[in-house]
């Protein structure tokens, strides 16, 4: 009897395991706008952000998937970070282009409505459309300013990070 027991608890736990690991996987969202180095450096620094790597999308645009806890911070929220530092007016190369790739509807029409918002009063660039396949970038690139100890100079306004991050709330 106890083994039936210790039996059943361990397949409990092995599926509620699973269960997290689903349900983290699920929120995540890809971010393109110029160099991903600006954007690696600063979505690292946004609370509830798990993970964020240095990505190319499939069309070959420099990006980050960040990876987040939405309790902590919402998809809205990192997308209103994101317009915020870098050009989303800009119209860059393919390789730079504004981009907002997600996983899910619900965060896709999401982000379509706040572009089109952005839009009644800009030209933004930016496009929304489904994560697609990615590709890694040589190492080197994977947290460029943490470890040459230095900080973005471009594509940002003249406020500091937490001040811009205090003016979105």
């Amino acid at each position: 009897m106890l083994f039936f027991i210790k039996y059943w608890t361990f397949l409990a736990l092995l599926l509620l395991s699973c269960t997290d690991k689903v349900k983290n996987s699920e929120n995540r969202a890809v971010f393109g706008g110029g160099c991903f180095w600006t954007l690696d450096y600063y979505f690292e620094k946004v609370e509830g952000v798990n993970e964020v790597k240095c990505i190319y999308t499939q069309t070959g645009s420099e990006a980050v998937m960040v990876k987040y806890d939405p309790k902590e911070v919402s998809f809205e929220r990192l997308c209103k970070i994101f317009m915020a530092i870098h050009k989303a007016e800009t119209e860059f190369k393919a390789n730079y282009r504004s981009v907002i790739q997600t996983n899910n509807e619900e965060d896709l029409k999401l982000a379509k409505a706040f572009i089109e918002s952005l839009k009644q009063d800009k030209n933004i660039k930016t496009e929304v459309e489904k994560i697609g396949k990615a590709s890694s970038p040589e190492a080197m690139h994977e947290d460029w300013h943490k470890l040459k100890g230095s900080e973005p100079k471009c594509n940002f306004p003249e406020m500091s990070f937490e001040e811009l991050l205090k003016s979105l709330n």
